[in-house]
């Protein structure tokens, strides 16, 4: 594994269609919208954290409570996730440190029998229409956020019958970095994939670009991201792939793009090598 390099869990019919569907300068992955993931609890994290420290702050105020604890119930929380709504729903797509895990071979490339994409991370980090961070599956650094600014969020949040907002008067670099950490906290349970996300912002006006893959039980929204051929330098096979197969047709597919293939770490070139982990499917 290269320090610098970050990995997209795969199967092999899909970086058939990266590459296939790539021009000699650029590849494309999907981008997916941040509700339709793997982990249900994505973005609610934080929303629930918030509402219960509001909630709290609001019990310990006496006469002054807003009533919050039956106020904000789960439709009225909403509120928290349209308040920008680029911001709020964005499109992620996920990386991992690790170059060879046999959990995620499993998980994300087709039972062991896929690929994992290595990318120059600080590549990544360097692309204009989004931002790349790591995920956290630790709250405690959130928690202490609300912790200083909670008298903050309680005093400028305004009920009435029918919604809860913000106050004109409210300092939205507080929301500003609440929004930061919605896309980056995550459960526990998840901890051993190390994930970074490529996070692009979900604007209104994009909406006509949006494609839907059709899954088994719904249609996943996703966008359609265009990233530097040049910021892919590994490929990885799964513990279920053969290099001696694969290296010779994956060399004259990506040749078709003006791609070089190495079992080295060359420069310029794509380095193939194969899973470390003794694992068969039988």
């Amino acid at each position: 594994m290269q320090e610098n390099t970050v990995y997209h869990y795969t199967s092999l019919e899909t970086l058939y269609h990266i590459i296939n569907q790539a021009c000699t300068q650029f590849i494309t992955l999907r981008a997916t919208h941040i509700d339709f993931l793997n982990d249900y609890t994505e973005h609610f994290i934080a929303i629930n954290l918030m509402k219960e420290k509001l909630i709290a702050c609001d019990d310990s105020k006496g006469l002054k409570s807003k009533g919050l604890s039956e106020k904000l119930n789960d439709k009225r929380i909403s509120f928290f996730r349209n308040e920008n709504f680029d911001e709020m729903y964005p499109h992620i797509i996920s990386f991992s440190e690790c170059w060879d895990s046999l959990a995620m071979w499993n998980t994300y490339a087709n039972k062991s029998k896929g690929v994992a994409l290595g990318f120059d991370r600080t590549k990544l980090s360097e692309l204009e229409y989004s931002r790349f961070d790591k995920c956290e599956y630790d709250t405690s650094d959130y928690e202490n956020f609300l912790d200083k600014n909670i008298e903050t969020l309680h005093n400028c949040t305004s009920v009435n019958s029918y919604s809860i907002g913000f106050t004109r008067d409210f300092d939205s670099n507080i929301l500003d970095t609440h929004f930061k950490y919605l896309p980056i906290l995550k459960d526990k349970g998840y901890e051993y994939e190390k994930e970074y996300r490529l996070i692009i912002p979900n604007k209104i006006a994009d909406i006509k670009q949006l494609k839907f893959h059709p899954g088994d039980r719904l249609l996943k929204p996703y966008k359609e991201i265009s990233i530097p051929f040049e910021y892919l330098t590994e490929i990885v096979l799964a513990p279920g792939l053969s290099l001696e197969k694969m290296k010779t047709s994956l060399a004259l597919f990506l040749s078709q793009k003006q791609q070089s293939l190495s079992l080295n770490s060359e420069k310029g070139k794509i380095h193939l090598r194969e899973s470390k982990i003794p694992y068969r499917d039988i």
